[in-house]
């Protein structure tokens, strides 16, 4: 049971990347995702993904809560999956 914290969170954050991104978006706009809400994100060339964290998201202070994006791109540097989940301490 997460009590206070918002748990709706990564749900929301996953529901922006559908409406905002397709399979097959550019590395360009992938990009300009993070940008356009101010998600410090990098990009694993081993992984082949962009991560991001977005950190303190708890509505209170009892742990850290944080959510954790991965951006799974192909060879042309193409969207082809990601995933968002919760983290916490």
């Amino acid at each position: 049971m997460l009590g206070e914290f918002d748990e709706t969170k990564a749900g929301e954050v996953e529901l922006m990347i559908a409406e905002e991104l397709k399979v097959g978006a550019t590395a360009e706009e992938i990009e300009e995702f993070f940008e356009k809400h101010d998600i410090t994100h990098s990009y694993d060339e081993f992984s082949q993904r962009y991560q991001a964290i977005i950190r303190d998201v708890p509505r209170s202070s009892k742990a850290n809560h944080a959510i954790i994006i991965y951006i799974y791109v192909n060879d042309q540097m193409r969207l082809q999956e990601y995933e968002v989940e919760d983290s916490f301490r």
